[in-house]
């Protein structure tokens, strides 16, 4: 039971191990995944920002051109419109009968556009290059690739699901493998002798101990008889010695003092006559007894407590050849009974007594690749080949590739911040029509004041109508012009390390992912190969210290001696003094030291023996409910047989301390296996 209670503990990394190869593959799977998507999803960020990039300077570019041209067209119509107004008003305000003149006339000599756009450089020739850009569909590219990536743990789940079902087969028969160690353990072949001679002598015993039960009535008759003697003897005497002392104090009556004191005397003389018919039975009965306890004690007794009777059964020759126990029990010839009892005594298990490495190498059965050899070669034979990842189609490279060579990055776009600088006309139209507008006032001419009244209207009107729409375009195409101009430096670099990235982690994220699935699945076998070692080891060391051990041999033995020695012949031994109590002295002091004793007929009952410490063990599990107070040698022997086994609480303990072993050294769970 214990060797088998042993092997039923691989359970427990059996059940560990499966539950291992249940998520196994998608932890392998997330365990790639998260140390490639650094990578990959920084390739998906620069594809998105160039993507971005390509769309806005498309954008701007069409802005910019388109703003160029409608500022040359406004520009070709506001010099028309202020050439006119300028020769107007320089006629007018150069004329003698205006009044205080002078200074505006500065400000309408300048009547001139600021900024001219024809000298802008053009842009036609990039918008030409991107024309019809982008052609690919950079979300859809980017939404593809992150879901083939996002889709690895699902692949590997996949991929792996047979090799996964084909491991748990391996596991199994691991199972049925240590079960072989129980099969083959040879310990029942060394105890099964002893067992069966323990049956022979427990079968052997049970006519005898049925006699001993027919008989048990006629030893309380001897009994009764005997001791209605006594005090029939004891009884006679009394009344005898009574009525003597009752005719003495009745002396004055002669008559009286004859018939008592004669019946006295009769009564003495009956009690004499029992005391001689009587006392050679008791003489004898004393006799026997302590013959008996007597020659027990001193040749077995002391022998045996000594451990001298273990050798003299060791010594060749001392004993019959029926009765060679080395035969008998099927031991080696070079165990002797002697060193078996002093190393059961210290609890050495049936491994170190039956020196059973000579017939049996535990190391044979107990190495690891015997039970891991197919389990790692699954492993290591599995290859899974993991999707190639495209982050960029034929035509998402082209259009990166012309956005690249399209020339964006060489514009002159300080040309343009440079024209931008300058005004759209050289005056402000604003200042010259209040000026006006207050000359008109100050005029003694109304000629004069109604002419500048009518230039004052005229400037407002270009203001309104052209200036103010032109200085809008030109903050649009400022927005344009900055934003490109910040691009333009970095666009080259940009693109060249997005294609370099892209073309790297295309070619390296199967291979890297190879490589990881290789390190991984090497720690994941690490690691079983760690549950199956820790328990082999285990094994090893409950089968060599723990199971089958030889203490309830010696046990045996002891309270053996205790009921024969200390609670049977040791109360029938004359040379000590005792009282024939089976209870024990709670004060420990020796029979023989004892001032008040009285020997007392030792009865051998189960009560009595159940307060004897040494063999309460062997007696709660060998005497059943209800079975009386009688103590049978079939009841010892059970006790041995039963003690040599493993019980339910034992078995607890056992497994209990597995658990612990198994728990305290057992790693973290974590979804990576390195």
């Amino acid at each position: 039971q214990g060797v088998q209670s042993v092997v039923d503990q691989f359970a427990v990394p059996r059940q560990q191990i499966i539950g291992d190869l249940n998520n196994v593959s998608r932890s392998i799977g997330l365990t790639i995944h998260s140390l490639l998507k650094e990578q990959v999803y920084s390739v998906l960020e620069a594809i998105q920002g160039r993507a971005q990039d390509l769309q806005n300077s498309l954008h701007h570019l069409q802005i910019l051109n388109k703003t160029v041209r409608t500022l040359t067209h406004f520009q070709d119509e506001l010099g028309l419109a202020l050439r006119d107004r300028k020769e107007s008003t320089v006629s007018l305000l150069d004329s003698p009968r205006c009044t205080s003149c002078a200074r505006a006339l500065g400000k309408a000599q300048s009547l001139e556009p600021g900024a001219d756009y024809r000298r802008v450089p053009s842009v036609e020739q990039v918008l030409k290059t991107l024309s019809g850009l982008p052609k690919a569909n950079f979300p859809d590219l980017i939404d593809k690739g992150n879901s083939t990536f996002n889709s690895m743990p699902d692949l590997a789940v996949v991929k792996m699901a047979q090799v996964v079902q084909e491991l748990k087969d391996e596991v199994n028969k691991v199972s049925e493998k240590v079960q072989s160690i129980a099969d083959s353990f040879p310990v029942s072949d060394y105890t099964q002798p002893l067992n069966d001679a323990l049956m022979h002598a427990e079968n052997k015993s049970r006519p005898y101990l049925q006699e001993v039960k027919h008989y048990e009535k006629y030893r309380w008759i001897v009994g009764i008889v005997l001791c209605s003697v006594v005090l029939l003897v004891v009884a006679c005497n009394l009344l005898g010695l009574s009525l003597g002392a009752c005719g003495l104090a009745m002396r004055e009556d002669p008559s009286d003092y004859e018939s008592r004191g004669e019946a006295g005397a009769k009564l003495l003389l009956v009690g004499v006559g029992f005391s001689f018919l009587f006392s050679w039975l008791l003489i004898l009965l004393v006799f026997a007894t302590f013959l008996v306890g007597g020659n027990v004690q001193t040749l077995l007794c002391k022998n045996w407590a000594n451990q001298e009777i273990y050798k003299f059964i060791d010594t060749p020759g001392n004993l019959p050849p029926s009765m060679n126990l080395t035969q008998l029990l099927s031991l080696k010839r070079n165990l002797n009974l002697t060193s078996a009892y002093q190393v059961c005594k210290k609890g050495t298990g049936l491994w170190d007594v039956l020196q059973l490495r000579d017939a049996y190498n535990l190391e044979d059965h107990l190495h690891l690749s015997q039970y891991t050899r197919d389990f790692q070669k699954r492993l290591n034979n599995f290859n899974l080949q993991f999707e190639e990842i495209h982050f960029l189609d034929g035509a998402g490279r082209r259009d990166l590739e012309t956005f690249q060579q399209s020339g964006i990055d060489q514009l002159d776009y300080p040309t343009f911040q440079a024209e931008m600088q300058n005004p759209v006309v050289r005056t402000s139209l604003e200042d010259l029509a209040r000026d006006l507008e207050g000359l008109r006032k100050i005029q003694n001419n109304i000629t004069i004041a109604g002419r500048l009244a009518n230039e004052s209207q005229a400037l407002w009107k270009i203001q309104n109508a052209t200036v103010l729409i032109q200085e809008a375009l030109v903050v649009k195409l400022n927005d344009s012009v900055q934003f490109l101009s910040a691009m333009a430096p970095h666009l080259q670099p940009l693109l060249k390390r997005t294609m370099a990235e892209i073309a790297l982690v295309e070619t390296m994220v199967p291979g890297q992912a190879q490589r990881l699935l290789r390190h991984e699945i090497s720690c994941f076998t690490r690691k079983e190969l760690g549950y199956f070692s820790q328990y082999l080891n285990w094994v090893r060391r409950t089968l060599t210290e723990d199971v089958a051990s030889c203490q309830p041999l010696a046990t045996a033995l002891d309270n053996g001696r205790v009921i024969l020695c200390d609670r049977i012949a040791e109360p029938w031994d004359e040379t000590k003094e005792t009282d024939g109590s089976l209870l024990g002295d709670p004060g420990h002091t020796p029979p023989g030291k004892k001032g008040h004793v009285k020997w007392q007929k030792p009865r051998l009952t189960r009560k009595a023996l159940l307060k004897c410490c040494l063999v309460k063990r062997i007696l709660s599990r060998a005497v059943p409910e209800g079975s009386g107070d009688e103590l049978t040698v079939s009841h010892f022997i059970a006790g041995w047989r039963s003690s040599s086994e493993m019980d339910g609480s034992e078995k607890c303990q056992l497994e209990g301390n597995f658990n612990r072993t198994w728990n305290d050294s057992k790693p973290l769970k974590h979804h990576r296996f390195c």
